[in-house]
């Protein structure tokens, strides 16, 4: 008995230990400096207290054995000049290729001089861009949003609109930006029918396109950052985070890095993290001749050519399980001193939703008197 007790304990412990073997699994990957997509030479790559370890090549790339029994470990990556980052060992289970992005150290602003100054401006910029993918959600999620609006003439309203997002914050082209995103109004406030075809007009396009971190054509852009004057204007502490503020302007708007091709003017502050370069605010202000915008305002008055339009924007974004999102957008539009308000809240992630296949851009569902006279307006 005690012969077969051994034999099936040493089976077992074989067994065992040929399954842990099984879960070893190799990563490779590559670092990358966040700031110039450069790779990043002899960088440390280790798990945290283990001796299990390895380091950058010449052009960036590294090979390590890890296994599921260190799922709950950390990786750590370092590097002399860039800041350290982390990812869990689990992070990395089925994934063939890795990139890795270290963010440059920022030294003392005040030991620099204003040219050195503005360097570290676009710098951090060009950053925080590149890390977008890293930092914001990449699933596929979708938004409850409150929206409310307000019009020169002191009418308003408010609808509740579902937005999905198929792709997320992983793409910052016009295309993805129009493709992968819809949206559908479930509640209006509006107890009669609208009067004038603008009143019914949801505006939800020219809100959701002051995302600049979902949508192409503006500072985020990397290709055509030196297009702007770059000041750092100090740091400031912005929901409980250490942010870098960080003044642009335009010195040739264009399509391409302002998002709106009959722009003559572009400017704006950015709100990032010091230490991770995460765009947590942004304010910008544009100036135009006329009211085309986006392609999608279809209340253009006669005299367009001649109409002096300005319109603001201030974007805020949070904190999601998944990674951040889109928080609020305050847009401002003027059109010859006659001014019009729209203000966006995120209510809430909720999970994707399939069923919501275009952009509903005129506004005709029914007034639900029990859900406003129970609905809070979010601040």
């Amino acid at each position: 008995m005690k012969y077969y007790i051994s034999v099936f304990l040493i089976l077992s412990i074989a067994m065992t230990f040929s399954h842990i073997v099984a879960q070893n699994f190799t990563v490779k990957g590559v670092v990358l400096n966040a700031e110039t997509n450069m790779p990043v030479e002899f960088a440390n790559i280790g798990v945290e207290n283990t001796y299990l370890g390895t380091a950058s090549d010449l052009n960036g790339y590294f090979e390590l054995e890890l296994s599921n029994a260190l799922s709950d470990k950390t990786v750590m990556i370092s590097a002399v000049g860039y800041k350290t980052k982390s990812f869990a060992v689990s992070n990395w289970v089925d994934v063939e290729d890795v990139k890795i992005q270290l963010i440059p150290m920022n030294y003392d602003l005040s030991e620099v001089d204003v040219t050195a100054k503005s360097k570290i401006g676009y710098g951090i910029i060009k950053s925080a861009s590149n890390l977008i993918s890293d930092n914001y959600n990449t699933h596929a999620f979708s938004y409850k949003c409150f929206l409310n609006t307000s019009n020169g003439n002191g009418n308003e309203s408010s609808q509740i609109f579902l937005m999905t997002d198929k792709t997320g914050y992983q793409s910052r082209t016009f295309t993805d930006a129009f493709e992968n995103r819809n949206y559908k109004v479930i509640e209006n406030s509006k107890q009669e029918e609208p009067q004038s075809f603008s009143e019914g007009l949801t505006f939800i396009d020219q809100v959701i396109n002051s995302d600049i971190v979902r949508c192409p054509g503006n500072i985020l852009s990397t290709e055509s950052v030196s297009d702007f004057e770059i000041k750092i204007e100090g740091t400031d502490v912005f929901d409980g985070d250490s942010v870098w503020v960080i003044s642009y302007e335009s010195n040739k708007p264009t399509i391409q890095n302002c998002g709106d091709p009959n722009a003559n003017s572009y400017s704006g502050k950015i709100w990032i993290t010091v230490n991770n370069n995460v765009i947590l605010k942004n304010s910008s202000v544009v100036t135009r001749n006329n009211t085309f915008i986006h392609g999608n305002d279809f209340n253009e008055p006669q005299n367009a050519p001649e109409a002096k339009v300005q319109y603001e924007t201030e974007v805020t974004y949070r904190k999601s399980e998944e990674g951040f999102i889109l928080n609020t957008v305050d847009y401002k539009y003027t059109i010859n001193s006659k001014v019009s308000k729209v203000f966006l809240k995120v209510i809430d992630v909720i999970p994707f939703d399939g069923s919501i296949k275009g952009r509903q851009y005129f506004n005709n569902e029914k007034y639900n008197s029990h859900f406003w006279n129970s609905f809070k307006k979010p601040e």
